[in-house]
């Protein structure tokens, strides 16, 4: 049998070099997936940073969208532009005269809604007064008494000395159309006959607030 002829220092080629680089191609392969998934991951929480940065600057300037209800964000109104109409009523006074609400329709309206046994109306009484020697010419007052007779709130009226009709309201429905809780209740009403001013209980400042009322409805 022949030997084919090999110089020293060679070794005979075999094929086992062929499955090596295989392997090599596959390993390569895979290095190289694992690198694309190292970038997007790394791209991903770049992004994510900066859009945080952003935020948190947005935040820092004011501009951070407010969490929680969405209505409050929304602008104040003024309540006095969607004030609804006072319901209409009539009622009679102590001289047994009736009065109708829509009849005094085109002028504000002053309600003062009281009681004989009420301290705080007696003791805004005076101020009251004041506000209708003032504006009694251009607004009509009306007393509103709820839940009492006739004798009883001509004594209150004779006892005030007060100039303004007395109304009674003896069942209490009016009051309670009104959302009365307690007295004294003064309501302004504009001449289109919606609620201008509401005052529940007694205050300091009830001629000073009642009056710049009235001139912002009269001018």
């Amino acid at each position: 049998m022949k030997h084919k002829y090999s110089p020293p220092g060679t070794k005979t080629v075999s094929a086992k070099p062929v499955k090596k680089d295989v392997k090599t191609n596959k390993k390569s392969q895979k290095t190289s997936i694992l690198k694309l998934w190292t970038i997007l991951i790394g791209s991903a929480i770049l992004i994510g940073g900066i859009i945080l940065i952003i935020t948190l600057g947005n935040g820092q300037n004011g501009k951070a969208l407010p969490a929680g209800d969405p209505v409050s964000v929304l602008p104040k109104l003024d309540p006095s532009k969607f004030s609804p109409k006072a319901t209409d009523f009539t009622l009679k006074d102590t001289q047994g005269t009736v009065h109708k609400l829509s009849d005094h329709g085109g002028r504000p309206v002053f309600l003062d809604f009281t009681t004989s046994w009420c301290g705080w109306c007696k003791k805004q009484a005076p101020d009251m007064k004041k506000l209708f020697q003032k504006y009694g010419s251009t607004v009509q007052f009306f007393a509103i008494d709820v839940n009492e007779p006739l004798n009883v709130v001509k004594s209150y009226k004779d006892e005030e000395s007060s100039p303004w009709p007395f109304l009674l309201d003896e069942n209490g429905q009016v009051s309670a159309q009104f959302g009365v809780k307690g007295y004294p209740h003064y309501i302004l009403l504009s001449p289109d006959g919606t609620i201008n001013k509401v005052q529940s209980g007694y205050s300091e400042s009830f001629f000073q607030d009642f009056s710049g009322a009235i001139e912002g409805i009269i001018r």
